[in-house]
């Protein structure tokens, strides 16, 4: 048998890599008339255009897999405001009922509420009771329709919804009026 000589297998030293700016003057030219090419061409067809406009934005995003140590942070800090948005419902919590142990000491039966109930305001309006939250205390804004609907529910024109509290309250109808804290509440 002839004997055969083992081959053997360098390691190859890596080649630099190639990046646009290495690239051969044909390479640049190709490239201009490329994009000289797909400027001129207008696209017609606004599907086709939509589609054109999402694959160029798709590919603009950096890819989601490098993200993951920024995805952890988030989620830590979303643990974190969670577990303070807890303590602090508990530390209200605790407020109440503190209120209600000094009610009954004082001889009072009842206490009025902390707040006022929202099932009205968010069946009249449309929104639930966390959209009015973020309203009111402007960290979402009012649109026109929220401010119409709005109006509709009180029985208050929009111009003295908007004129101030003091000019709404006085439009406000008496009957969805609540007694001023102190004054005697009639019930029949």
């Amino acid at each position: 048998m002839p004997r055969v000589a083992p081959t053997v297998i360098r390691a190859s030293t890596p080649a630099p890599a190639k990046t646009r700016d290495d690239a051969s003057d044909g390479y640049h030219q190709a490239l201009a008339a490329h994009r000289a090419a797909r400027e001129t061409q207008p696209i017609c067809d606004p599907l086709v255009r939509a589609a054109a406009e999402r694959q160029i934005r798709d590919r603009a995003r950096e890819p989601e897999a490098l993200f993951g140590d920024g995805r952890k942070a988030l989620e830590e800090l979303r643990t974190k405001a969670a577990a303070q948005q807890r303590s602090t419902s508990s530390d209200a919590a605790r407020a109440r009922a503190l209120q209600r142990l000094a009610a009954e000491r004082a001889g009072l039966t009842t206490l009025t509420p902390a707040r006022p109930a929202a099932a009205p305001l968010t069946s009249g309006i449309a929104l639930s009771q966390t959209q009015i939250s973020r309203k009111q205390s402007g960290a979402a804004s009012w649109s026109l329709a929220d401010i119409d609907r709005l109006s509709a529910h009180y029985g208050i024109p929009v111009p003295d919804l908007l004129a101030g509290v003091d000019r709404a309250v006085h439009c406000l109808p008496a009957r969805r009026r609540a007694p001023a804290p102190g004054a005697a509440q009639l019930t029949m």
